[in-house]
């Protein structure tokens, strides 16, 4: 589709030129319009748009620049696996997901902060609360980042990061507040292109190449080698 589509105007003229050395006798007002029907069926049939650098980046690790569900403008980084003239579909991204929970005594209600479809199991269970120490804890098995904690007029700004088990005070004196913070779930996910571009490829954590040959013995190594 993409090698069509990049020359989808010179097939159209071509069909054209050809209809018109094959058909002399047709009139000229049903030849115009048989004209037009084969360039929109062409055009039609062949949806997706080629660029020539997303061509080169398929399987590739890229960074994207998306203005989000949130209203903010975010950057992403995950394999591009797929592109069309609306849409881009890119796999393995650590997608970040705004979340607010309401604390009342030890009951704690979380949900996503934007309207989601579908059920997500670990879109809840992220937050404890514990009134005898007021603090809240991490009980999911990955971080989390706490962005503020609000209380009627009252709000404190955390933007502190907790690690699974970590917990963290809540200086409010009262045992009903709202914490708004964020996670991060591994996701394939398709982007509209007028909200999604890529701006160049990703960068792989530093430390990613000592973690590999790390976990691989002296002889494993020499194999690979």
């Amino acid at each position: 589709y993409n090698a069509l589509s990049y020359v989808k105007d010179k097939i159209a003229s071509s069909l054209t030129t050809t209809v018109s050395a094959v058909t002399p006798a047709v009139p000229k007002d049903l030849k115009a319009e048989l004209e037009k029907a084969e360039k929109q069926a062409i055009t039609g049939f062949i949806t997706q748009s080629y660029d020539p650098l997303l061509e080169n980046s398929i399987g590739r690790l890229v960074t994207v620049r998306v203005d989000d569900l949130d209203g903010e403008r975010k950057l992403y980084q995950g394999v591009l696996a797929e592109y069309s003239d609306k849409y881009l579909y890119v796999l393995d991204v650590d997608y970040r997901l705004q979340m607010r929970a309401k604390v009342s005594g030890s009951s704690v209600e979380s949900s996503p902060t934007v309207k989601m479809f579908g059920v997500l199991r670990e879109l809840r269970g992220h937050i404890s609360y514990e009134p005898e120490e007021r603090s809240i804890r991490n009980v999911w098995d990955r971080p989390i980042k706490v962005e503020r904690i609000t209380s009627g007029d009252k709000e404190v700004k955390v933007g502190k990061v907790l690690l699974p088990g970590e917990g963290l005070k809540v200086e409010l004196g009262s045992n009903e507040f709202v914490v708004d913070y964020e996670i991060s779930l591994e996701s394939d996910v398709i982007w509209p292109k007028s909200k999604a571009v890529v701006v160049g490829l990703g960068d792989y954590p530093p430390d990613v190449l000592s973690t590999i040959l790390g976990g691989l013995s002296l002889k494993k190594l020499k194999k690979i080698i």
